[in-house]
């Protein structure tokens, strides 16, 4: 029965128990996956404001393709 005992205050240890271990590298766990996260929200920014500026300067050029193809047509 001591053996038992001494068993559960080692896992309820409030510094050094299993529970408190198992807490703190959760704990951590959850903290680098939120850094994970945050890192790939910055990458897909960084791509969609690539994307936004590539198709700002394709609708440009577009338009400047037909003034000029309108330009021609009239020779």
């Amino acid at each position: 029965m001591q053996t038992l005992e001494s068993k559960v205050e080692s896992a309820l240890d409030p510094t050094n128990g299993y529970f408190n271990t198992k807490k703190k590298s959760m704990e951590t766990s959850i903290t680098d996956i939120d850094k994970s996260i945050k890192r790939g929200e910055l990458r897909l920014e960084s791509v969609r404001k690539r994307l936004v500026n590539e198709f700002s300067l394709m609708d440009q050029m577009i338009s400047q393709m037909k003034t000029q193809g309108g330009a021609l047509s009239m020779f």
